[in-house]
């Protein structure tokens, strides 16, 4: 349920590869989720697409139950006060 962001081949080709080979590695190795990191703190108020990269990578590095708990509680806040939606 909680996870990075899915992306396809042509954007972890482009945007993973700045921050290295290790970066992508990481990122194929957890499955996508429906919520994460960016969706609950940015969403689409996040300028650019390396900031929402840096957030996928902090998650896969810092993957706990606990993060993921803490995810799916501000997701719940996030739908009923549409923080980052358009």
């Amino acid at each position: 349920m909680v996870g990075a962001r899915p992306i396809v081949g042509r954007e972890l080709k482009e945007y993973y590869k700045g921050n290295g080979e290790q970066s992508a590695g990481r990122y194929v190795s957890m499955k996508p989720g429906i919520t994460g990191p960016w969706q609950v703190t940015d969403r689409s108020d996040v300028g650019n697409y390396k900031e929402r990269v840096e957030l996928d990578d902090w998650y896969v590095l810092n993957y706990s139950l606990v993060c993921d708990l803490k995810i799916i509680a501000k997701t719940v806040r996030c739908m009923f006060t549409g923080k980052g939606a358009y």
